[in-house]
């Protein structure tokens, strides 16, 4: 794909004020794009410029958002952003050098990753969904040399080019889902349903920041989480063909079938869990005991929050079947 096709930039936004964002995408030196923000609220640009266009969002529902900014787009290229992301120099040549490099691939996404000038408590964030064996368990958080077929949940839509072919081929996001795995049922489908070639390419990377480690990211990872037990009914297959998952199904079970039968392993297989939390994490200490002490801690709370609201959300299919398989398409 030639260099120097018209791209449309895509924010779905949902924050009054995303002046940061804008200037980053605006300072690349790469001219030929439209930037459009959809949102349901009304905002102002401190900076004007003709390349933006706005439009309202009869709904706060990112996946309508995104529909309605691509169907006012011009692009052949779509460039999904989040509102609070950073672009590096450089962004999107790196990306149409991509396209340039695999002609088959209908889309591709990387990294997003934490700014240099972080806060501590984001950093603590940042371990945590990093951590190999406790974290995200997803290269979509870190830097590396990655590019290689996408595997489920690893693009993200703060992230995300895809044709406008592409695109209209999968029929867009899923409306139903109106927050938290639109992108990953998008991109599930994409490779499953249309046999479509998708990437992850860790070099084409934007800098986004994590929530402060505390109860606002518990209450947004609970939300998250929550809503990919709902989808595990909607889509099983897009989830429980992922190693993951089955690991850390079965992990669960095996963890309740031995407080139910064998409750003598309880203490054997917590002071396992803890000695591997602490052995995993030995590594900060080389740059801060203050971090070595606070990252197993949000860990611990991290994974009781991913397991409740997990099984939480997949026992919500008794109060709330219809809606939850209504979302399939």
């Amino acid at each position: 794909m030639a260099r120097g096709l018209f791209v449309s930039v895509v924010i779905a936004s949902g924050r009054e004020a995303i002046d940061p964002c804008l200037a980053s995408i605006l300072s690349q030196k790469y001219g030929e794009m439209e930037v459009i923000v959809v949102s349901h609220r009304d905002m102002s640009f401190t900076k004007k410029n003709s390349k933006i266009r706005f439009f309202r969002s009869p709904e706060n529902n990112v996946s309508m958002k995104r529909n309605i900014g691509v169907k006012n787009s011009k692009g052949k290229i779509i460039c999904f952003l989040d509102d609070d992301i950073e672009l590096p120099p450089g962004f999107f040549e790196n990306a149409f050098k991509k396209f340039g490099q695999h002609p088959r691939m209908a889309g591709f996404g990387g990294p997003n990753i934490i700014p240099k000038d972080a806060g501590f408590r984001e950093q603590i964030t940042d371990k945590v969904l990093n951590s190999k064996l406790f974290g995200s368990g997803v290269v979509t958080y870190g830097e590396g040399e990655i590019d290689r077929v996408a595997k489920t949940g690893e693009l993200h839509s703060c992230n995300l080019f895809i044709t406008r072919e592409a695109f209209d081929t999968i029929g867009g996001f899923n409306e139903g889902i109106i927050v938290y795995g639109g992108d990953t049922e998008f991109c599930y489908l994409a490779q499953q349903r249309h046999g479509l070639e998708l990437r992850f390419i860790s070099p084409v990377f934007v800098y986004h920041h994590r929530r402060d480690f505390g109860i606002e990211y518990v209450k947004q990872r609970f939300r998250s989480k929550t809503n990919t037990g709902r989808l595990m009914w909607t889509y099983p297959k897009m989830y429980f063909t992922n190693k993951s998952a089955v690991i850390f199904h079965g992990g669960v079970f095996f963890l309740v079938a031995s407080v139910l039968f064998f409750p003598f392993l309880i203490p054997a297989m917590a002071a396992l869990y803890f000695t591997l939390l602490i052995l995993t994490n030995l590594n900060l200490l080389r740059t801060s005991k203050s971090m070595f002490i606070a990252v197993p801690f949000a860990l611990v709370i991290s994974n009781v929050v991913y397991v409740v609201s997990i099984y939480f959300g997949l026992l919500s299919i008794v109060w709330d079947y219809k809606k939850i398989m209504a979302i399939r398409r």
